[in-house]
């Protein structure tokens, strides 16, 4: 959280004057089908509580 506040938000959001945020988020909705930054295996989108996560099915990476 502190690294996203310190990029000035995420990088598909924009701040009150319009600016876009410079974080990037590792698993996101772009994540889907990447491999995983730790093993490599494809990431899978989930349900989960009314909304979607994004993990790492050999790993259990988030």
């Amino acid at each position: 959280m502190v690294a996203s506040c310190e990029r000035g938000g995420r990088d598909i959001e924009s701040d009150l004057h319009g600016e876009p945020g410079g974080h990037v988020a590792i698993m996101d909705t772009r994540a889907k089908g990447r491999p995983c930054p730790e093993c490599g295996t494809p990431i899978e989108k989930i349900a989960y509580l009314g909304g979607s996560c994004y993990v790492c099915p050999q790993c259990r990476a988030l």
